[in-house]
């Protein structure tokens, strides 16, 4: 790409002022943050030069280091947002005091090319095998034909018409709540329309939807016109509004029916349980141990182990509503306890790992599935501060997270 008339000006006076326009990664990055990337259409460059002059002749009182600060267009386009940059970083790099002799120097490093736009980065990404892959994906997000946190509706057959069932959950896909009905409709392949709400430690609820939930639960069904909260209550109501004989979710009487009922108050037993572990310090003699969570966990697993026929908690070959009601606060007890405490479930409980890793071959599921940053930062505000200890598997395990992340505590 030539340089046109404009170029040549904005050129001239970097080089003037600056002797050659060198390039440093650090204030490039830091410039990349200045000019916005989003737009690739602006006004004529030589509408734009007085800008980047005035930018290069003030540049020295910027703070050094901080140039995303500094007043500039946000429509420039990307071939103007190079240039802004070469005068830039030129300035920076003539402003700077000499490196010490037989340090790396900015010589030979140049910026006179202007980078390539996004359309055309782009349009290349689109002829390869991932951008294909990519494209197809957000296709067929679109259409609703697959499970994702971004989808506005999901189908499961041919037909198109609006669906029964609306559900609203929390604008993230963290809710634990709205995961067991999300992942109950994906298992029973009933078509629904979402509507994402903020949940409340995130933001104000939209009136639209307290008009309809006056109390701001979530998640909430509207289900043939008619709204109700609660998630077993939405997962009972969905499974008797579409039954399927052949594939249940819960059993309809005997002694399956009493066993299920246990499982669903040793969930709530568990639930405390890890309540109890990871906000409130230790204090033994009134609750709140690592012996209480363990003693749960054992049952847990013994409840899993005694299930020969699958790897979920009642013998049918898919999880029920017994094993939604569990998946998603153990999933979140399993990260939040090997960052915290250092306890790491999976390895001491093989029936819960086998259990897990069964759930983990469903794509609905991993499509659900929050990761083990998020859920160890997201939980504080919603259930309040955990009680970390400083053993060495918790030391590691926040270590290993900060690495993972490049983060910095």
């Amino acid at each position: 790409m030539s340089p046109g008339a404009g170029d040549a000006g904005v050129l001239g006076l970097v080089k003037a002022k600056t002797g050659t326009p060198m390039l440093d990664l650090k204030v490039l990055q830091e410039l990349l943050m200045f000019v916005s990337p989003s737009t690739t259409q602006g006004s004529p460059l030589e509408e734009s030069s007085d800008t980047m002059r005035h930018l290069v002749n003030n540049w020295e009182r910027l703070p050094l280091g901080h140039a995303r600060h500094a007043q500039a267009p946000r429509n420039l386009g990307q071939r103007h947002a190079a240039l802004v940059g070469t005068a830039l970083v030129g300035a920076a790099a003539s402003s700077r005091k000499p490196r010490p002799k037989g340090a790396m120097g900015y010589a030979g490093i140049t910026c006179m090319k202007a980078a390539p736009s996004w359309e055309g980065l782009a349009t290349e990404a689109r002829g390869t095998d991932a951008g294909q892959e990519v494209l197809q994906h957000w296709a067929d997000r679109a259409e609703g034909i697959v499970p994702h946190t971004d989808a506005k509706v999901r189908y499961f057959g041919t037909e198109r018409q609006k669906p029964r069932v609306k559900i609203f959950r929390d604008q993230a896909a963290w809710c634990p709540y709205c995961q067991k009905v999300w992942l109950l409709l994906e298992e029973k392949k009933v078509d629904y329309e979402i509507e994402k709400v903020p949940m409340r430690s995130y933001g104000d609820k939209p009136k639209e939807f307290l008009q309809l939930v006056p109390r701001g639960l979530l998640p909430a069904m509207e289900l043939d016109g008619k709204v109700m909260t609660e998630s077993l209550d939405i997962m009972f109501t969905i499974e008797r509004a579409f039954p399927n004989p052949d594939k249940p979710m819960f059993p309809m009487s005997g002694p399956l029916r009493e066993r299920a009922s246990r499982l669903l108050q040793l969930e709530r037993e568990l639930f405390g349980a890890w309540c109890q572990y990871l906000f409130r310090p230790d204090m033994p003699f009134l609750g709140g141990s690592e012996d209480d969570f363990t003693r749960t966990l054992e049952e847990v697993d013994r409840e899993l182990g005694s299930n020969s026929e699958s790897p979920f908690f009642l013998p049918y070959p898919h999880p029920t509503i017994v094993d939604m009601q569990y998946v998603s606060h153990v999933e979140r007890a399993v990260a939040s306890v090997m960052y915290y405490k250092g306890y790491n479930i999976r390895k001491k409980f093989p029936n819960i790992d086998r259990w897990l890793s069964a759930y983990e071959e469903l794509p609905h599921y991993m499509a659900s599935k929050s990761d083990y940053y998020t859920h160890c930062m997201d939980i504080p505000p919603q259930y309040g501060p955990c009680f970390s200890n400083d053993s060495e598997t918790a030391v590691q395990a926040r270590v290993g997270m900060i690495q993972l992340f490049n983060l910095s505590q």
